[in-house]
């Protein structure tokens, strides 16, 4: 500590010694000037910044990079990646990594990317268009005229912006300050894709085909003589032609300025194409699904290009001379320095995968994603890919045993692993649906969960799979509860075995034909997360279900995992809630996260770890989540507030309180100006004694309140309430 933070730790110990010292705050005004000014002779000597707090989710995803890119733009040699779900990347140097450039931006999902001289534009879901002037440094909104919010194509035409959303096309000559609808002759047309041609704009659209404007967009007229299927999903021209990518209809071109088409599709092994995207005498095409094709006769012939590749999902291209960049879908940024002949994968830094699935055996921690296998050999802090083997990416449950690692993918069936995960090899014989949704274990039994064909399971380690029960339903999720295991249905609630699998039946009396997407299971304690009813919990085998789902504020839950008798709730964008009574009551603990998006979760080495839709992972000390403890087994025989400890303190203190009886509690923390800064309990809780922390990292050095609040449930009768004073000293 240096001379300075002697002097301010002084001045405030003796301006909270003085305070202290004074009797209970009242309201005379002689007291409230003491007060008064006392605190300001404290803060003006101290003049403390606010911090931000220490106590808050961080990513846990170095060596995690990939996922899910939407768009790419050139500024230069600057290279912007647009996500869903974690905002904007930048390269400046080819791809080899990235950074996050988010400042100002209120929306990680990006849907658009373009750029002109020095101005960038983001096409966002929800929020509209962003600009930045100094190379994505800082974004701010342009939406003055937009209707509506939700932006899927941009273009830029000389002075000209064009943007599509589902209320139409807006149109932009002063970089976005004002925009004005340019839809004449469109109708409620959903554009996908635009392209320009000369002084000819051509817009393609989701069920009518193609459109185009001759006058800068104020009116378009439709074109769409041969085209088969209008469903259009890109556009890109060269100097001779204009190409459509079509959803079912493959390619289709145009040499008179879209007057009419023709079909291109030789050598496409499927016709629906995502994206197009020229670059010199090159067109490349993506067949969704298959992968990219290049052609250099202008269509005539296509040939696949897809060395390198690990995804066949192409959003969005980005070229210099030779060097090309290809956007996907879940695998990150591709980058080709010969035309496409070959491609590597450069995503260091792009955190940005959807985590589907997570495994814990020991200290190693497996991950699945949309971009395969990584393991984590320190509790998050790295990760390894680990595909050796693994020819479909989409990961979905691990289990243990016999030594072995196994793997549920979406397509390719069961893999399992030998070595820990450093080469794979599938095992389905016998398993009749490649399409995997979980797996589990129990006695060296292995069960796996399907996409509409019920339970395998497997008693020599995967050498074998036979038919287990529940046909034709998808399975989602499993649990164990001693020598129970339940499985969590789509629609259908929950089924249960009692003797290993060999038997299932329904149960799910008060479930009314949920959607479980998770289970987890907590002693007698049962829960199921579910994606249209919120959260159930059984404590009866399944026997009966109640809902409970007080202060949880998305009943969309994805996923649900459990440490002792702390539970932990993922849902979709409301990021993660816990409880520490059983469900009675649910908290939202998001500091930090920021992406909301929460498909799987997990506890392992005493964190918590939350798997995104597009931001990798997440993790967090299960001592940050759970601030509430019950701490004995003694029933008090009064209401008691007590002075917390240490105090004063520095960052984190404790506070203990008594209740007697079942109590609707709510524990608040006041400024000395009387303002509400956080709410530490709002819950019910039975009949005990308890422990509260609270962590003041990110509040400013001085005094404060903390009130307590205890009613008897569902009515106002008041049992106890009570304020004490804290400092806190930085």
């Amino acid at each position: 500590m240096n001379g300075i933070q002697k002097v301010r730790s002084s001045i405030l110990l003796i301006s909270t010694i003085l305070l202290f010292n004074e009797p209970a705050i009242k309201m005379e005004k002689t007291n409230s000037n003491f007060v008064f000014r006392l605190i300001f002779l404290t803060i003006t000597i101290l003049n403390i910044p606010l911090q931000n707090s220490n106590a808050q989710w961080t990513q846990a995803s170095n060596g995690l990079y990939g996922g899910h890119i939407t768009a790419l733009s050139l500024s230069g040699l600057n290279l912007f990646a647009g996500t869903s779900g974690s905002g904007i990347f930048l390269s400046i140097n080819n791809g080899q990594s990235w950074t996050t450039v988010n400042n100002g931006l209120s929306n990680n999902y990006i849907q658009v990317l373009t750029s002109t001289g020095n101005n960038i534009f983001a096409g966002t879901v929800g929020s509209g268009i962003f600009i930045s002037t100094n190379n994505g440094q800082y974004w701010s909104t342009i939406n003055n005229g937009l209707s509506n919010l939700n932006v899927q194509a941009m273009i830029i035409n000389g002075s000209y912006i064009f943007a599509a959303t589902p209320a139409g096309v807006f149109r932009t000559n002063n970089n976005g300050a004002s925009w004005i609808m340019s839809s004449t002759g469109l109708g409620t047309n959903y554009v996908n894709a635009f392209t320009v041609k000369g002084t000819t704009i051509f817009a393609g659209t989701m069920e009518n085909g193609v459109f185009k404007s001759t006058d800068n967009g104020d009116n378009w007229s439709q074109t769409n003589s041969g085209i088969t299927n209008s469903g259009i999903y890109g556009m890109d021209v060269n100097a001779e032609y204009i190409f459509a990518a079509s959803w079912g209809g493959g390619v289709f071109r145009s040499s008179n300025n879209g007057d009419s088409w023709t079909v291109v599709n030789n050598g496409l092994t499927l016709t629906r194409i995502n994206s197009i995207a020229v670059n010199g005498n090159l067109i490349y095409a993506n067949v969704w699904g298959v992968g990219l094709f290049s052609s250099s006769n202008n269509g005539d012939l296509w040939v696949p290009v897809n060395n390198g590749l690990t995804n066949n999902y192409v959003y969005g291209y980005a070229f210099y001379g030779a060097n090309a960049f290809i956007a996907t879908w879940g695998g990150g940024v591709f980058y080709s320095s010969n035309n496409g002949s070959s491609w590597a994968d450069v995503n260091n830094g792009l955190t940005c995968l959807g985590v589907f699935s997570m495994g814990v055996n020991g200290s190693d921690i497996f991950a699945g994603t949309d971009d395969g296998i990584f393991l984590s050999t320190n509790n998050g802090i790295n990760w390894i890919g680990r595909n050796e083997g693994v020819t479909n990416r989409y990961i979905y449950g691990f289990a243990f045993a016999g030594g072995y690692v196994f793997a549920g993918t979406w397509g390719s069936g069961i893999l399992r692993s030998s070595d820990n995960g450093n080469n794979w090899i599938e095992v389905n014989n016998g398993n009749t649906n490649m399409f995997l949704q979980m797996l589990i274990s129990k006695d060296d039994k292995v069960f796996a969960g399907t996409y509409g064909s019920g339970i395998y399971s497997s008693t020599d380690f995967g050498g074998t799979w036979i038919f287990s029960g529940i046909p034709g339903l998808v399975i989602n999720s499993f649990a164990l509860s001693g020598n129970n295991i339940f499985a969590g249905l789509w629609n259908s609630g929950v089924y249960l075995s009692t003797n290993n699998g060999d038997n299932w039946n329904a149960a799910s009396n008060g479930m009314n034909n949920a959607s479980v997407t998770c289970m987890t299971a907590n002693g007698i304690n049962v829960f199921a997360s579910s994606y249209d009813q919120g959260i159930f919990r059984t404590t009866n085998n399944g026997a009966s279900w109640v809902n409970i789902n007080s202060g949880l504020t998305n009943i969309h839950v994805q996923s649900i995992t459990s440490d002792g008798t702390n539970v932990f709730a993922g849902t979709q964008n409301s990021g993660v809630f816990v409880t520490t009574n059983n469900g009675e009551s649910w908290f939202n603990k998001n500091e930090g996260l920021m992406n909301p998006d929460i498909y799987f979760m997990s506890v392992a080495n005493n964190y918590v770890f939350a798997g995104t839709v597009g931001s990798s992972i997440w993790k967090r000390p299960i001592s940050e989540m759970v601030s509430v403890k019950n701490i004995s087994n003694i029933l008090p025989d009064k209401f008691e507030l007590y002075q917390n400890y240490p105090n004063p303190f520095n960052p984190t203190t404790n506070i203990r309180y008594k209740i007697p009886k079942d109590s609707h509690v709510i524990m608040k923390v006041f400024d000395v100006r009387g303002i509400e800064i956080c709410t530490l309990i709002d819950a019910k809780q039975n009949a005990g004694i308890y422990e509260v922390n609270f962590d003041g990292s990110k509040f400013a050095s001085g005094i404060y309140f903390y009130k307590i609040e205890a009613k008897e449930s569902n009515s106002q009768i008041l049992y106890i309430n009570k304020i004490k004073k804290m400092v806190l000293i930085k």
